[in-house]
């Protein structure tokens, strides 16, 4: 889970749950990716000394991999 446009982020427990700390006040994007799963981003307003609450989804996705040939 990303704070896109900063270097903040973090990972999620087993339950999906995470928490960012630090991040500037104002309008931010949050983004989380997992491999076979799409992307889902959402819009959130950070005031200061207040926490956000947002709820992502994510939803498998086929991947294609390549072949990877060793000699």
């Amino acid at each position: 889970v990303t704070i896109v446009g900063t270097r903040l982020g973090a990972l999620t427990d087993a339950e999906g749950r995470f928490t960012i700390g630090g991040v500037p006040v104002g309008a931010r994007t949050v983004r989380v990716q997992r491999i076979g799963f799409g992307v889902d981003s959402a819009q959130v307003t950070v005031a200061a000394g207040t926490a956000v609450t947002t709820t992502l989804r994510l939803r498998a996705v086929a991947t294609q991999l390549s072949a990877v040939v060793a000699i």
